[in-house]
């Protein structure tokens, strides 16, 4: 009667002796948890809460149902977090949070909450995973970028499919040269703007300044590749010149490069 699907989920929290049902279920051998009636009451169950936590399977289960969610968050690995869309809540400004990424465990440092949609949390890649130009081509339009494709392909597929559809593409600020278009995007690199450089000329304005940056000085930028301080690319175009784009130096200042 539990299971992976939504709607008979909801049904099933709703029967009577469902602290007993989820019990049997998955095998838990808890008495405390067959003795719940309710939803509500498992909720306020600490001893129950413990013993569905562990087990991931009974845990999944059960932290799709809204009532019991919150109960979980502690328990979550981060996978499983963001793979039930729950990173919003386990996470504050600043954590690092560890996800497999074609298998090999990658650091992501949060560094927004709230950013264009509600209830989402914003990952930064701790550091440089793979070195390839912006663009191939000699422009600086975003939209048909070398790295935009890589990213939303490449990257992207390189995720758990429950992280990949958990993922939200919000409406993002982009330029094409000096020209603003709004992308929307599972995966894109931050802006001049979103690093907190600031306003800059020939750097358009790209939307606001990430949580985290915004007391953190120029080292905190710093990004390596396989060890070693590397630039690092911006999404953020040199509206001046249309061969070039703007990127972190390996010191963490604001640098700028040709795009291929």
């Amino acid at each position: 009667m539990l299971s992976d699907d939504e709607s008979l989920n909801e049904w099933a929290f709703r029967q009577p002796n469902i602290g007993s049902i989820i019990n049997t279920a998955f095998e838990l051998n808890s008495t405390a948890l067959s003795g719940c009636t309710t939803v509500q009451q498992i909720a306020a169950n600490t001893t129950a809460i413990t013993a569905i936590s562990k087990n991931t399977y009974a845990m999944k289960v059960c932290a799709k149902n809204a009532t019991l969610a919150p109960k979980f968050i502690s328990y979550m690995s981060d996978e499983m977090a963001l793979k039930l869309g729950y990173g919003y809540l386990k996470y504050n400004i600043g954590a690092m949070v560890t996800v497999n990424w074609y298998g090999t465990p990658l650091q992501f440092r949060v560094v927004h909450k709230n950013y264009l949609v509600s209830n989402k949390i914003v990952l930064l890649s701790e550091n440089i995973i793979v070195s390839i130009p912006w663009n191939s081509a000699q422009t600086n339009t975003y939209t048909t970028s070398t790295i935009r494709t890589y990213l939303n392909d490449n990257v992207l597929k390189g995720f758990a499919d429950e992280i990949q559809n958990a993922i939200i593409a919000p409406p993002l600020p982009c330029h094409n040269g000096a020209t603003a278009v709004t992308c929307n995007d599972k995966i894109w690199i931050p802006s001049v703007t979103e690093m907190g450089y600031g306003t800059k000329d020939y750097a358009p304005d790209e939307g606001t300044v990430f949580d985290y940056y915004k007391n953190l000085g120029q080292s905190s930028k710093v990004k390596t590749l396989n060890g070693t301080s590397t630039i690092w690319w911006l999404r953020t175009p040199d509206s001046g010149n249309s061969g070039a784009a703007w990127c972190v130096g390996a010191d963490g200042s604001l640098d700028g490069n040709g795009v291929t």
